[in-house]
């Protein structure tokens, strides 16, 4: 089932739909996936689902066309916000240049999504984003001209787009 969504992500017209089912298979929800609906949720879930499935995210972001990027980057940033602190500090130094990518992505909701994720790790995995300071201040600089994060910048109370605002 999750090759299936992996490859519609790839698909012009379901990709973006596709990105944001990713969402709703991790995130804990209240309306569908739990447990008074009978849904077998079990634990360490998120962290299964994370290794056997974002390889196959990254494989298939590697070999997408520039149109079908965002899909993947909306999807990994959709698993990656669910995992715990923990497990994504580990995973953090293989993921970083994906994550810098998200943040130059058109799609608005990559964009917060992706900054909803590297902002619990500022304090938590300050040594791993030093490495990466660098390239990591350049894409938040472009991120306060950038349109798409205009509406934004004053409703949500993320640090890190308060920063960018």
């Amino acid at each position: 089932m999750f090759l299936q969504m992996i490859s519609l992500l790839s698909n012009r017209d379901l990709g973006p739909l596709a990105a944001d089912l990713f969402s709703l298979l991790v995130s804990d929800s209240s309306d569908i996936l739990n447990k008074s609906s009978h849904a077998d949720i079990r634990i360490m879930y998120r962290q299964r689902f994370f290794t056997e499935n974002v390889p196959k995210l990254v494989e298939g972001f590697n070999a997408a066309n520039g149109d079908d990027k965002p899909n993947y980057l909306k999807a990994l940033s959709h698993v990656l916000n669910c995992l715990p602190k923990q497990v994504l500090i580990t995973e953090l130094p293989s993921l970083f240049s994906l994550l810098l990518e998200a943040l130059s992505c058109p799609d608005n909701i990559v964009q917060l999504s992706t900054l909803t994720c590297l902002e619990p790790l500022l304090l938590d995995a300050a040594e791993i984003l030093s490495v990466h300071i660098d390239s990591l201040i350049s894409k938040l600089l472009c991120l306060t001209s950038s349109p798409s994060m205009v509406g934004l910048k004053l409703e949500d109370n993320c640090p890190m787009v308060l920063l960018c605002g």
